[in-house]
């Protein structure tokens, strides 16, 4: 985070030279989230403080958290619009995936 003595960070980082018109994503790794609304909140002021524009939300591929994104499949869309599979072939290829998205892994 770019303010001294602000203890938060990134799980990740994923980013492109500078000299390619520069990007940069930050990415949230959790393992089993239980309330979402926090979590978006913690995520969103991150992305705020850091002046990121784009976040990645790596989860664990597990029953709790396909049932979770079953659940709240709408509100999440609307806050993570990217599909994974799209988001990680965009990644791949060097290219800023231009949304949220959530990854399972």
């Amino acid at each position: 985070m770019p303010h001294p003595g602000d203890r938060r960070a990134w799980d990740g980082l994923v980013s492109s030279a500078a000299a390619a018109g520069g990007w940069a994503l930050g990415v949230e790794a959790e393992t089993r989230p239980r309330d979402l609304q926090a979590l978006e909140r913690r995520i969103s002021l991150k992305m705020r403080d850091a002046g990121m524009e784009h976040v990645v939300l790596l989860l664990l591929d597990s029953v709790h958290n396909r049932t979770l994104m079953r659940a709240h499949g709408e509100s999440l869309r609307e806050r993570f619009p990217l599909t994974g599979r799209r988001a990680l072939d965009l990644l791949a290829a060097g290219v800023d995936p231009g949304a949220n998205s959530i990854v399972l892994l």
